[in-house]
């Protein structure tokens, strides 16, 4: 196997780093043509070994993470280490649903999910302490895996397998939702662009397939997955209904739910609301906290939602005007006599640039040049630009 690539990083280990991570990694993989599903399962593995380095790694202290890839013929190999407090046991830690924080509410459903979307992970003890996560992706074979589980495994394999999960077996939890993470996947992709995260979808789905395997009855003549694709679209539909795109703590939601109640009750008793004053004598709150905690319930709107109750079809961005002056149209003229200044090829830069939203590369297949030069020429005209307006 030949080595074609490798780079090496290392970070402080605090959460905002896990997305710079997950990112620089997907970049580095992008020379070998993955598949749009192989570089989200990268992305999804290594947020997940980042994330748990940086959540139980270093408690009480600063610490760094190490991560390391290698490109090889068809593969991608990643190291994740850390120097901190380590793991004790292996087998525990890799158990779905297994947290050394479970104060924090935390899923643990790391390691299952780096299992999931990747074709081996291996853990080791690193030799200045802490651990090392070695995941290998061999390329190309996203969608063989997606077609075929359930044809792979047998029907009395899988009611075997969550009896002995429904009585108390780990290793076959593991393995049902190891087997099953394909069609929970297929599932995820259903729900992305809401504002919430693949692998944090995919946790959620794998959730609502540990309570089919609990909830399950195997003297039912029907298949599982029958059973479980409801729960598990459920459980990711709840958590959509009930976490809005803006994120409101618990203890907000929790007040927001009292509130509510006692707003029901007083209303049924007096046959009138009670007013802002009256409900921040009763939770001794201020008025405005009021406020703020029962709007934290509504739901936000797109600008681009439109309204059931009006046939316009106009949207909410639509519907904002927009001061349009004399300043801002006399601007607009000299803008338009400047760029009429413009040689075809700068035209075709700026106005590609910055009224059509394409990118650079893209500008450089249409004139035949590379991109360093469209982004020299670029910053030459708007010089220009500028010295002409001004």
């Amino acid at each position: 196997m030949n080595l074609l690539n490798e780079m090496d990083m290392n970070f402080k280990a605090i959460s905002i780093n896990e997305g710079f991570a997950r990112t620089a990694v997907a970049s580095f993989c992008v020379q070998m043509s993955p598949t749009i599903d192989e570089l989200t399962e990268i992305k999804t593995a290594v947020s997940e070994a980042v994330t748990n380095a940086v959540v139980h790694a270093y408690p009480n202290k600063e610490g760094w993470i190490y991560l390391n890839a290698k490109l090889y013929d068809t593969k991608v190999v990643i190291s994740i280490a850390d120097k901190g407090v380590g793991i004790e046991d292996f087998e525990k830690a890799r158990e779905p649903f297994f947290t050394s924080k479970p104060e924090e509410e935390r899923s643990g459903m790391g390691f299952t999910v780096m299992e999931s979307f990747m074709d081996k992970v291996t853990l080791e003890h690193n030799e200045g302490g802490g651990v090392v996560v070695v995941m290998e992706k061999n390329f190309n074979k996203s969608q063989k895996n997606i077609v075929g589980w359930f044809t792979m495994m047998d029907h009395n394999e899988t009611l075997k397998l969550i009896e002995k999960a429904q009585n108390g077996d780990e290793d076959a939890m593991q393995t049902l939702i190891v087997q099953n993470s394909p069609l929970i996947k297929c599932i995820v992709k259903r729900f992305l662009g809401r504002s919430t995260e693949f692998d944090d979808l995919f946790q959620l789905g794998s959730i609502g397939l540990l309570k089919a395997v609990r909830n399950f009855q195997t003297k039912y003549n029907v298949k599982f997955s029958t059973y479980a694709v409801p729960m598990i679209i459920g459980e990711i539909k709840r958590f959509l209904r009930d976490d809005g795109s803006i994120k409101v703590s618990r203890a907000v939601k929790a007040l927001c739910g009292q509130i509510n109640e006692f707003v029901a009750g007083y209303e049924e008793k007096n046959q009138t609301k009670p007013s802002i004053e009256e409900i921040s004598q009763k939770f001794n709150i201020e008025p405005h906290e009021v406020v703020f905690v029962m709007d934290s319930a509504k739901n936000s709107i797109s600008l681009f939602a439109t309204s059931e109750e009006d046939s316009s079809g106009l949207s909410v961005i639509d519907r904002l005007t927009v001061k349009n002056d004399g300043d801002d149209i006399f601007n607009k003229f000299v803008l338009s006599e400047a760029l009429e200044t413009l040689s075809e090829r700068e035209k075709i830069i700026i106005f590609s640039r910055f009224f059509n939203d394409k990118t650079q590369n893209e500008i450089a297949k249409i004139l035949g040049i590379s991109q360093v030069q469209v982004s020299r020429l670029e910053f030459k005209i708007i010089e220009d630009l500028k010295s002409k307006l001004n």
